[in-house]
């Protein structure tokens, strides 16, 4: 990966195929920068999730989720794959 913008809104799904939306942010440790970027910064948090128009256009609140960047199996042709978390019913 060459810059960690080439990877907003590409497909999340995880490892078992189920497809879980798209990247809207990443975040990491630490204040925002102003002026010039630093040349290393870990990205810590994937925010992700699907959007409808009224959420695009602000008319109602978006959900998102996010996943810790430790989760995240591989990333390849603008899919990123998430470890399959088990969930408790």
């Amino acid at each position: 990966m060459e810059k960690i913008t080439d990877i907003l809104f590409a497909e999340v799904e995880t490892e078992n195929g189920k497809k879980l939306g798209r990247v809207f942010d990443i975040r990491s440790a630490g204040e925002p920068e102003h002026g010039f970027s630093h040349d290393a910064r870990d990205a810590s948090v994937l925010l992700y999730g699907t959007r409808g128009l009224l959420e695009m256009l602000g008319f109602k609140e978006t959900d998102l989720d996010g996943v810790s960047w430790d989760d995240i199996v591989k990333i390849e042709n603008r899919k990123i794959v998430i470890a399959t978390r088990e969930t408790k019913a």
